[in-house]
């Protein structure tokens, strides 16, 4: 095989590349452009004063039933605390037992006595 075969068969390979090359561009043209739809320009909505103020309102009466239901919620809470008192004298005894053990173990621990500190001889000598 010479050099000018090798250097046609190339060209004819090259010509089937540009070929298909070219069959794929156009399906690719022709799918691209019917698949893009053109976007839909929708009207702003305007709501009117009253339509707000409505909106406005609504919205205030439902933070103030859930405040309020949170409110009584924890009224509730409360109330149930001071009902119990029981609970509450149990927890009052247990804390001063605690302070009273505290105490004991610091009366029982002799304190050690502070020396006093030597003075430095520039404060005798006056």
């Amino acid at each position: 095989m010479g050099t000018v075969s090798i250097v046609a068969e190339i060209d004819e390979e090259i010509a089937r590349l540009n070929q298909a090359r070219a069959i794929l561009v156009e399906s690719q043209e022709t799918v691209s452009t019917a698949s893009v739809t053109p976007k839909k320009h929708y009207n702003k909505r305007v709501l009117s004063e009253e339509a707000r103020a409505r909106i406005g309102a609504a919205q205030h009466k439902r933070w103030a039933a859930k405040a309020a239901a949170e409110k009584a919620k924890s009224k509730d809470k409360v109330q149930r605390k001071a009902k119990t008192p029981g609970k509450a004298k149990a927890q009052a005894k247990a804390k001063a037992s605690a302070k009273a053990k505290v105490a004991l173990k610091t009366k029982a621990a002799p304190k050690p006595k502070a020396e006093p500190s030597p003075k430095p001889e520039s404060e005798e000598a006056k």
